[in-house]
């Protein structure tokens, strides 16, 4: 978000001596090089890694994305106008809570654009798509260019380094409870992209798609990449307490992405459910909730399934 007392003029330049497309790894990609009025702002080259995803230009706030195509190299490429902040409230550099206004935006693509909110005092107001709300307790009165940051957490996992899931003690004709987890690459890549996840094999259960056929492995996920709700809180990327009702039929919750009541042994990436990933989230893939509920005539113990995670990478 620009914050800057002053107007600048910014002008962007491309170079592909590098490289012209962007998820080519570093050193191999287009740049992105500025000026700015009365050169205040100065900067770059900055590597164009990833499509969609937002660079800083400068350090007022600026920030550009691209779609992903191939580059040329133009010198300049475009201008880009930033206004500077003057009032809060119509003519009025400076108002109190209730009265003045503000604009938002954060660092995950979540953001007011052109329009504005009017601040309250002692109710809450929401601020973004993803389910956050604030207020203003502050007596005196805000001034343009205030700002306020909102840090929010995401949740953290429990264990890392996960090659198996042990679903406990579940009886007969009932759901185990739920395990969440979600896929990173640590290191090797640049880029993860077109994740996919299935059930390659059910082990030694005699009932799923088999026999009663009434042994289910149930699948949901929700996340930055394949984020769920309705405007506008259409931005939900995490849903706490998910239960296994939120993941036994085939239509999703408003708070999910995507479910699926009994997910089917498949042997290949395309009959496997598909699994979102954001740049904004580095080389990690959305969050996937599993369970298993028990058909009423499956017998015996430690059975073991394996399911399959498939995925692209630069």
């Amino acid at each position: 978000m620009y914050d800057n007392v002053a107007a600048i003029t910014y002008t962007l330049s491309i170079s592909t001596v590098n490289g012209t497309t962007m998820g080519a790894g570093t050193g191999n990609v287009p740049t992105v090089s500025w000026t700015s009025t009365a050169s205040a702002d100065d900067g770059g080259p900055l590597e164009l890694l990833y499509a969609n995803y937002w660079y800083k230009i400068g350090t007022r706030g600026l920030m550009v994305k691209f779609t992903d195509a191939v580059f040329n190299t133009c010198d300049p490429a475009w201008t880009v106008v930033c206004a500077a902040i003057q009032y809060v409230e119509g003519s009025n550099a400076n108002a109190p809570a209730g009265t003045a206004k503000f604009v938002w935006d954060s660092n995950r693509g979540d953001d007011a654009d052109t329009a504005y909110t009017t601040t309250t005092s002692g109710s809450w107001v929401r601020l973004g798509s993803r389910g956050l709300y604030v207020s203003w307790t502050t007596v005196a009165n805000l001034t343009a260019t205030d700002e306020f940051f909102v840090i929010c957490t995401p949740p953290q996992p429990s264990s890392y380094d996960i090659t198996n899931l042990n679903y406990g003690n579940v009886t007969v004709s009932t759901e185990s409870s739920l395990r969440n987890v979600i896929f990173e690459i640590l290191s090797g890549a640049v880029e993860i992209d077109t994740v996919k996840f299935g059930l390659q094999n059910h082990g030694n259960f005699d009932h799923h798609g088999e026999g009663n056929s009434d042994t289910y492995f149930r699948f949901g996920t929700v996340g930055p990449g394949n984020n769920a709700g309705s405007a506008p809180l259409d931005g939900y990327e995490w849903r706490t307490s998910v239960t296994a009702s939120d993941i036994s039929n085939d239509i999703p919750p408003s708070y999910l992405y995507a479910t699926e009541d009994n997910l089917s042994v498949v042997a290949d990436a395309d009959s496997s459910e598909a699994i979102g990933v954001s740049t904004f989230a580095g080389m990690v893939a959305d969050p996937i909730w599993l369970n298993i509920k028990l058909g009423t005539s499956e017998i015996g113990a430690n059975s073991t399934i394996n399911y399959r995670l498939y995925f692209d990478y630069a």
